[in-house]
Parts: structure tokens; sequence; C-alpha cells
């Protein structure tokens, strides 16, 4: 039975090397296999790699560790596994590459890893899950220091060739050693002129050769970039893996935690018969009662220190051995569960009988990049830098629009599970309902959190005289009342659909929603609607279904240069004369057709715009109402201060009007 496979990338907990604005990211995938998905009772199983490698290293381990459950009671099959990149390694060095140059000259520490991974397993994604820890060489050091900044997550740990020591056993026994490894490691061949040419010398020369042939395939394929030019190079560079071996308080660090938690959390070990980076006197730290570290169990097995790669199948049947240990009543750890005082840090006390999901972390929440969108309107404007937007950061996305054939290019760069492409007309309520349904089916909804862009609109300039009534009512049509029933649906779905429930919705209404020029009565007419009901309705919500409303107001940007959705009416008779060109309508008849011109001066930038509205979409507690632009901060400046006038006016008429 084969894996299945989910990729995501996830934004790291922001560190002090961070520069304003950016963080380093985490590339990581999710595994299933046929309906384990559906078992809520059963283990999730997190991994991570060792120095040099990458997240699908581990995939054979998985695949013999879902089968050789498979026929277990419920609660010790595995339910899921979760493999990560380190962020110097695999897929992360690439998104990585820039910022860790910039701002990182002696690499990305374990340090950092770990933080990202504790993040990861204590954010809402993972809140109810039986988790376990698994983590190979560095790895294992950054599996038990992703408990340091809180209560421990997981129910067992399983350490494979752990270089986990005190800081004398490593001067002793391993210093003299390391500037080798370094210099070996930086004079490796970093590149190929092509897949087969690398497979060949993977297949001659150590350790490549050594490995089992189902992880030498899985190198080729994910440790590998191809190169315009046809030529192979690693992912994780020479120069990158060679940093690492100097990170050496972290599998100091590693030991302190194993101390703090092996009482109430099962911590089995795992060697190698032959293991050339961790001799005997190095293992026997780690298991050594006296100093307080408790090991549940420790097992040897044939193959060296790369024993995850070498020797695949032993180390899944040892990883089962730890995962049928867990008595099937132990449900998920509490902080009290490791004795001692309440945990403390960053003014936060971890109070008994709170679940460690509950507490904060020192740093912001990891955010997950695994949301899915529903975008009506996006075949241009902000809906189409949206869609091109969350697509590329890793969102899956639901895109509709009344001409599906305009995102044909956009379509064809990405599967359907990750966009999907339908025809909408938001007037209809049968093709509303019909997107939402297509949503469910399609896209892996399953642990995910399913937000809407509401975004489908067009624009109108005339005067109040010189409107045309029916033309008026169309754009009611779209810009209201359809907007008005996706609004609806959406929290029909967040609410009994999404999962966990909740979700953002977030309504697109224009600067002109904060206050109506002249010439924009019935555009400005349908944005204030929208508004009130966006307001009423985020009061309406139950808090328990955590459905969060913000409504966006954006001035001009340049996504609205050459756009042709806006119905521009003949000019009224009465406003149309010489001496009115720099008054009311013709004013603003003559800014906006500037603003929505081809050759339009200079106005916002909507990359900009659509990375803020990107980044509301990750907070916890996202603005109910936010201005984008100088032109719309402006205008919502003078609204103020007019209502401000209008109130003291107000204080004066309204006094002694009381009975």
């Amino acid at each position: 039975m084969p894996l299945e496979c989910t990729s995501f990338v996830f934004e790291c907990p922001r560190n002090p090397l961070d520069p304003a604005g950016r963080v380093l990211r985490m590339a990581a995938k999710r595994y299933a296999m046929g309906d384990s998905l559906s078992n809520e009772d059963g283990l999730s199983v997190l991994y991570a790699h060792c120095i040099g490698s990458h997240k699908e290293q581990w995939e054979p381990v998985i695949a013999e560790t879902f089968l050789a459950q498979r026929g277990k009671p419920r609660r010790q099959r595995v339910r899921e596994a979760w493999a990560f990149d380190w962020q110097s390694h695999g897929d992360s060095a690439l998104l990585n590459r820039d910022l860790v140059e910039d701002s990182r000259p002696m690499g990305v520490s374990a340090f950092e890893w770990a933080d990202a991974i504790g993040a990861f397993a204590r954010s809402p994604r993972m809140h109810g899950r039986r988790m376990v820890a698994v983590g190979h060489s560095a790895g294992a050091g950054a599996m038990v220091l992703s408990m340091q900044r809180s209560a421990n997550p997981y129910l067992a740990i399983v350490l494979i060739e752990p270089t986990i020591m005190t800081p004398a056993v490593y001067y002793h026994y391993l210093a003299d050693n390391t500037p080798q490894h370094v210099a070996a490691t930086q004079l490796r061949r970093g590149s190929w002129a092509s897949p087969q040419d690398a497979e060949q010398a993977f297949r001659r020369r150590a350790p490549w050769r050594k490995w089992d042939s189902r992880v030498r395939e899985r190198f080729l394929a994910h440790g590998l970039l191809r190169c315009a030019d046809g030529s192979v190079a690693l992912k994780c560079r020479p120069r990158d893996e060679a940093l690492a071996f100097p990170d050496l308080e972290p599998h100091f660090a590693a030991l302190d935690e194993i101390a703090r938690v092996c009482r109430a959390v099962p911590i089995h070990v795992v060697w190698a018969k032959r293991s050339e980076l961790v001799p005997p006197p190095v293992q026997d730290t780690l298991s050594d009662p006296a100093a307080g570290r408790m090991i549940a169990s420790v097992s040897y097995l044939d193959g060296g220190h790369m024993i995850v790669q070498e020797n695949p199948s032993s180390v899944a049947l040892s990883i089962c051995a730890a995962l049928d240990s867990i008595r099937s009543s132990i449900g998920i750890p509490t902080p009290q569960s490791l004795g001692g005082a309440p945990l403390s840090y960053g003014g936060v006390e971890d109070k008994p009988g709170i679940l460690w999901e509950d507490v904060l972390h020192r740093y912001p929440s990891l955010t997950l990049n695994c949301i899915s969108w529903l975008l009506p309107g996006s075949g241009s404007g902000f809906g189409l830098f949206m869609a091109q937007t969350a697509l590329a950061k890793g969102d899956n996305v639901v895109a509709t629009l009344r001409n599906p054939q305009v995102l044909e290019d956009l379509a064809a760069k990405y599967d359907k599970d990750r966009l999907l492409v339908l025809e909408l007309d938001v007037t209809k309520i049968g093709d509303i309902a019909a997107a939402f349904g297509a949503a469910k089916e399609c896209l892996p909804l399953n642990d995910t959190s399913f937000q809407v862009f509401n975004n489908a609109g067009s624009g109108m300039i005339a005067e109040v005289e010189g409107t045309n009534e029916q033309k008026a009512r169309d754009l009611f049509d779209i810009n209201f009342w359809g907007a008005f029933n996706v609004a609806r649906q959406s929290v029909a779905f967040m609410r009994d659909v999404n999962n966990p429930r909740g979700g953002l919705l977030m309504n697109m209404s224009s600067m002109y929603g904060i206050d109506a020029p002249p010439g924009i009565a019935i555009y400005s007419a349908a944005k204030f609607a929208l508004e009130a009901v966006s307001d009423a309705l985020s009061r309406e919500l139950d808090p328990a279904w955590n459905i969060k409303i913000t409504v966006l107001c954006p001035g001009f940007f340049t996504a609205t240069k050459g756009m042709s959705s806006t119905l521009v009416e003949p000019i009224h008779p009465a406003y149309d004369h010489p001496d009115n060109g720099k008054l009311g309508s013709v004013q603003t008849r003559n800014a906006i057709s500037a603003m929505l011109g081809e050759q339009a001066p200079i106005i916002g930038d909507t990359d900009k715009l659509i990375g803020d509205f990107w980044d509301i979409s990750r907070l916890e507690h996202p603005p109910s109402r936010v201005a984008f632009g100088d032109d719309a901060m402006a205008l919502f400046q003078a609204k103020v201060s007019a209502l401000k006038a209008d109130l003291e006016a107000s204080k004066r008429l309204s006094k002694d009007l009381s009975k």
C-alpha cells in the first residue's frame, strides 16, 4: 500500500538574527497510508534527519512503520507521519538560501530547528494528537530540545544514534576529529553534470554506496537540485553541512533536557553496532541513572552511524517496538505529568491542569502554510494577485471567476489538489454553493484551515442624477448581494466543515467604503452595505466558532491599472460645464480615469499589499478593518475628523432632549 504525501511550508518562530519582516521557513511533508487519517486515536510520529540529509530519507522507515502497526490496536497504529527539513537542508535550504547567507554566516543552529519543530508540535494543527518524536544524530538532539520551551507534547521519544553528550565527554573523545569532519565535508563534491552521473557516483563512493537502494533513490530524487543546464547539485551545500558540525551547544543542552523529562516521557535509544561517530564511552553517558538520566530501552542494530540510510527496515522495527510500549490508556501529555514546579518562561506560568497546547510560546507561534482559500473574482486585480501569492507560499486555492479560461496558464503550473479553477457567477446562489461543495470534495481539508478572500466586484462612475437604475441594481447584485451570499456560505463552511473549526473571512471593501466621493455613489453604497453586514455578522458569531472577519479597504494600487470592470456612465448635463473642472464629480472622474489608465501616476505596490493581506491571514487576532495606502489613510483620517466635528455639533443640538 503506497504512502500518501502532502507537502507544506511553515514559517518559523522569529529569531533575533532575522531582519525586519522576514523569518526562516521550514519545509515538511505529512504522510498517511490508506484510511489512517480517519483514526483519531492513532499516533502522529514526527521525524528529524541527521546533518547533511533531508526529510525524504525517512520514507522507507515511515512506510514500514505504517505497515507493521496497521493490524494492531487502534491506539498503537500510526495515524500520520511528519518529516521536517532543517532550515539549511533539503527544500528548506532552497527556501532560505538568501536569508541564511545574509543573516547567519555561521549557519542555522539546531536550536532554531528545535524551536520550529516545538512550535509545530504545540500548534493548533496538532491539538489533541498523540505524538511520538523520532530523531537521528543531530536530529535526535533537535527533537529533545523541541520540548525545551514548554511542557513536553510527546508520548515517547526515539533517539537513533544521538550525538548528545556532556562537554567533558565531547572534548575527551570527539573534539580532535571535528576539524577533519569539517574539512572533509567542505571538500566534498557538490554537483554533477547530470542525474545519471550523480547516480553512478553514489553507487561507487562512500557513504552513499552503503545505503539501502530505496534511501539512495530518494536522495537522488529529493536531495539534489535540478539546474537549468541539466546538471544537479546538493540542496544542502557542503558549506552549509560543514557549518553544522561545530554547532556544539545543542548537543550539550539536549542532555540536560533528557534529565528533566525522562521520568515522565519514555526515551528509547537505538545504537549502531559499528558506529563510526559515537563510541561506547559516549553512548554510556546518555543512560546514566546516577546523573538522573533514565532510558526506557536501548537496542543495537547492524550498521554504522548512518543506520537510517543503511538499515531502514531494522530502524522501523525498533520504532514499532517503542510505539507498542505506549500504553493504550495514555492520552495527551500535560504539564503536570513532568513533575516538579510549574514551568515558567516569558512571563507565562504553565499552571497545573492546562494542556500543553494552551501554553504560550516565548516566540510567536509557528504559522502554518497549509491553508486552503476560496477566491471569488480571481481572474484579475487583487483576486489574481492573491491566488498567485497563496500558491507560491504553499497554500491551496479554489479560484472562482466567470471565465475560467483566463487562468489556464496558472492552472497548468499546479496540480488540482493545489489549484482548483471553477466557473462562478456570484450573483447566482447555486454557483456559490457548488463552489464550496467542490472545495470540500477536492482540496485536502482534513486538519487544515479554509479561508475566504471575498473579492468579486465591479466599479461604476455616475452622478446620482445620472445613474441608470438597472445598472445600479446589477452592481449591487455583484458587489453587495454576491459578497453577502459568499459571506453566509463562508461562515457555515468554517463552522461546520473546517477542521479545526474556524477561519478568516476577508471582505474586500475599498477606501470608498470609508467615505463616498462625488460620482461614486452606487459603488460606495454597495461597499458601505458590505461593511455594515461585516460589522453585524462579526458580532453575531459565537466566539466558540473561532471565525474572524476582516474588512480590507485599499486605495489605488498597481493591480487596478488598465482594469476594464469599471463602468463609466456619461456625465449628467447639469454637472458638465467648463467652470466645474475642479469641482464635484468631474474632479473624481478625472482622477479615477488617470488612476485606472495604463499610464497611471505612482500608486501603491500591489505585491506589498497582497503580502500584507497574506500576513493578516496568519494572525491569531486579525484586525476588523484595515485601510491600505496613503490615499486610503488620508481619506480615513478625513472621515474621522469629519465625524468628530459632527459629534461636537450633535452634542450641542442633542442636549436637553431627554424627558
